[in-house]
């Protein structure tokens, strides 16, 4: 493995944790920033946002949701078993496992198949995001 590889892998690395955090803390405006301009998230049955500005507004829903119980006074993403692919030294996709608990345990779990590419100031983005629940059964 080449080295710019090994320091793309600790960036993108960088870009999910935060990306995570930004989201349980509630700074949707700034982690809506990780994505390119014209970035994409799809959320599995609920639409595709195009921009920062859906990608916000459809995460602040989401968030909304999480905590519309007035007894539930967190959520913290967990993520696992990303891996990544690079196409070049500026685009690489990816995916991997998360699960959310709240103050109450596990409350959702799923996956996300990511589209990463690095800006011309060396920043990685997200230029398209899946985000899929996986569906309870009983």
């Amino acid at each position: 493995m080449e080295t710019w590889e090994l320091q793309a892998r600790e960036e993108l690395d960088d870009l999910l944790a935060t990306y995570y955090k930004l989201g349980d803390s509630g700074k949707i405006t700034e982690q809506a920033g990780l994505f390119e301009p014209d970035g994409v998230v799809e959320l599995y049955g609920r639409g595709e946002f195009h921009g920062r500005d859906a990608i916000a507004n459809a995460y602040r829903g989401l968030n909304q949701n999480h905590v519309a119980e007035p007894d539930v006074t967190y959520i913290r993403h967990f993520s696992s078993n990303y891996t990544v692919q690079f196409q070049s030294q500026t685009e690489a996709t990816g995916d991997g496992y998360w699960l959310l608990l709240n103050n109450h345990g596990l409350s959702t779990w799923g996956r996300c198949r990511d589209s990463y590419r690095r800006g011309e100031d060396g920043t990685w983005r997200f230029v398209r995001r899946l985000v899929r629940g996986d569906v309870i059964t009983t």
